[in-house]
């Protein structure tokens, strides 16, 4: 058998650290969704991505740093990072509605993310402990911002961490309630259901 290079094939074009890194977390992903994160081997990785598991181990000490790594590309912290500058001088609502918006947007757009999350977090082990702190940190990084408004007296006194559960709730699951929907017809759908959630919660239901 021929010793693999660190590229796919001979005289293929050398890619960059930060291209080859993104390419092995999208590979992984999908192994991941496709295989169980157990049933994955670095390995498996690397001759997908068409390059030697000593070139996988450069970019990530070993299979659980690729999780991290997975987590941090397709989860709410990088989400949440990329948002704040453009909403730190939004009102309160419009703002609300973008970090809502935004996160509906890239749940269709990641859907296999998405199926590997609610696949992998219901199983015992480092996946699972992986995925559990991260669904914890997308309502706590709501609940600061919320707090910042609370303090620049945009919004009343209120349990910041109940508020993040309620909006988040009840958008992932109307999202899981209509995702079997084609993107063109669903996506659009839970757009709306952000703005109107986002109304209620701000306004209530009281005339």
């Amino acid at each position: 058998m021929a010793v693999k290079t660190d590229e796919a094939a001979a005289g293929k074009k050398r890619i960059g650290a930060e291209e080859r890194r993104r390419q092995l977390i999208e590979v992984a992903l999908r192994q991941f969704a496709e295989q169980g994160y157990d049933g994955t081997a670095t390995r498996d990785i690397a001759e997908e991505a068409g390059v030697a598991e000593a070139l996988l181990f450069r970019h990530f000490p070993n299979k659980r740093e690729i999780l991290r790594a997975v987590i941090q590309a397709y989860g709410p912290r990088g989400d949440f990072q990329a948002l704040a500058p453009e909403i730190a001088e939004q009102p309160v609502e419009e703002a609300l509605v973008r970090i809502y918006t935004r996160r509906v947007d890239l749940l269709w757009e990641n859907r296999l993310f998405v199926r590997l999350v609610m696949t992998e977090s219901k199983k015992p082990g480092e996946a699972s402990e992986e995925f559990r702190a991260m669904l914890e940190e997308g309502p706590r990084l709501v609940a600061d911002f919320l707090r910042e408004r609370v303090h620049a007296g945009e919004l009343r006194s209120l349990n910041a961490e109940a508020a993040a559960a309620l909006l988040g709730g009840a958008v992932f699951s109307f999202f899981m309630r209509h995702q079997r929907l084609s993107p063109e017809v669903g996506q659009p759908l839970c757009r709306n259901f952000v703005r109107e959630a986002v109304e209620l919660f701000l306004r209530g239901a009281l005339p």
